[in-house]
């Protein structure tokens, strides 16, 4: 059983920080709106608030202006291979087996999993320590985020006991219901003998309109299913607003699953910057649901486990009304951009000699997997795309990409401005579809 040690209620940087913000940026306590200090007996101003006295100040302030028992606190939760010094401090302890457990119990402790308006308080779980052993998923709880001490350093590792497929992650919510968490700062490891996600969430109806979960800065390898995988629930399901910066997701699956892609975002609304997949066994990207946001991301060496053409492309777009900017497809075996469904919006977008399959048409692969851009769409809604189409292979010999773009049977019209560079067959494949307006260079 985990033992909750006491310790104040914010880290002890983060109120050092504080504190010298607040000196910078005030002559003294009384302008920061202390009380004057009182005068000596022989009416010399007595010596400024201490630091001691500043801080003990503040603590005051902070309990004045939060209601009783809805204190939103920071826990510390320290690793088997933690410093003395940080294990003494600690709240919570690990021993380097089942340290979801410690992780578990100091979430609970700072959240009942409802909105603050039914009494959760929230606040921050903080992983001091490089490594964590996890047997079982992490439950994150509403209005709480585990934050770690950076992506390359404190790593989560899976251990053989996370065996519940795709639908099981080292991150899980607490409940459908779960909303506005966070995770930030850490790595994910799939680890020897895993068969889970990196994160898995599946959302219910939640007691807001948004769930809005905040997923940044995050390094997530070697996966047995998804790197990250987003599930709108059955119903009503408030899986909307996500946020993910800065995630690294490499050889998701790979070791597992064929079907595995680094990311899976099936939730509507979901914001995605400046994050990228390399080596997954499926897709890069895919992006099955509605408006979801891309931008500056990257997929590379995506679909190395596949064995078919339009397996393991690097953005796979088969929901609605996705926009796209400033994105790349590099190295995938399969297609760089895989565009069905209807209504995207995709601008800038770089497709550089996918179709990688260890030689393409001309070399020791099975022929050609994909081009730069596949278009199918949707009848009735057609899509804008931008950009660049090219193979870098310019030896003459092993050229991957079979088309700059190519224009499934049947496919819908689309408004498309394109610059084509070598390819392996010609510029356009297909048929353009009547009614398009097409703009090529090549």
């Amino acid at each position: 059983m985990p033992v909750h040690r006491r310790r104040p209620t914010v880290f002890p940087w983060e109120r050092r920080r504080f504190l010298a913000l607040l000196a910078a940026a005030v002559p003294s306590a009384a302008a920061a709106g202390f009380p004057v200090p009182a005068r000596n007996p022989g009416g010399t101003p007595a010596r400024d608030l201490s630091a001691s006295d500043l801080a003990a100040r503040v603590t005051e302030l902070e309990r004045a202006v939060r209601p009783a028992g809805r204190f939103a606190e920071s826990l510390l939760v320290a690793a088997d291979d933690a410093p003395p010094a940080v294990k003494d401090s600690a709240d919570y302890v690990c021993d380097g087996v089942d340290d979801q457990e410690e992780i578990n119990a100091a979430l609970e402790a700072l959240s009942n999993d409802r909105s603050p308006a039914f009494g959760s308080q929230g606040g921050s779980v903080g992983l001091v320590g490089r490594f964590f052993s996890i047997s079982a998923p992490i439950r994150l709880r509403a209005h709480c985020e585990v934050q770690g001490q950076g992506r390359m350093v404190t790593t989560l590792q899976a251990t053989a006991d996370m065996d519940g497929g795709e639908k099981q992650g080292v991150f899980e919510l607490n409940s459908p219901d779960t909303q506005y968490t966070g995770v930030r700062g850490l790595g994910i490891h799939g680890g020897p003998g895993s068969s889970c996600c990196g994160i898995f969430f599946e959302q219910g109806r939640g007691t807001e309109w948004d769930a809005s979960h905040l997923l940044s800065n995050l390094y997530i390898y070697r996966t047995g299913h998804h790197g990250v995988y987003l599930l709108n629930g059955p119903g009503d399901s408030r899986l909307r607003a996500g946020v993910l910066d800065t995630i690294r997701v490499i050889e998701a699956g790979r070791r597992v699953t064929r079907g595995a892609s680094g990311y899976v975002i099936d939730s509507p609304d979901t914001c995605i910057a400046n994050c990228e997949s390399g080596l997954s066994a499926g897709h890069g990207f895919r992006l099955p649901n509605a408006n979801s946001q891309l931008a500056n991301c990257k997929s590379w060496f995506s679909g190395r486990s596949a064995d078919g053409f339009g397996q393991g492309s690097g953005f796979h777009l088969d929901g609605h009304r996705s926009s796209l900017v400033g994105c790349t497809a590099q190295d995938n075996y399969g297609h760089g951009y895989f565009i069905a469904g209807g209504d995207h919006s995709i601008s800038g977008a770089v497709a550089d000699s996918n179709g990688y399959n260890g030689g393409g048409g001309s070399g020791r692969g099975a022929g050609y997997t994909g081009s730069g851009f596949y278009l199918r769409g949707r009848k009735g809604h057609p899509s804008t795309v931008q950009g660049t189409s090219f193979d870098r292979k310019y030896d003459g010999a092993n050229v991957y990409q079979q088309y700059g773009v190519q224009f499934a049977d049947g496919a819908t019209r689309v408004n498309l401005t394109l610059s084509v560079g070598r390819v392996a067959v010609q510029p356009v494949g297909g048929e353009v579809p009547r009614g398009s307006r097409v703009s090529l260079v090549s």
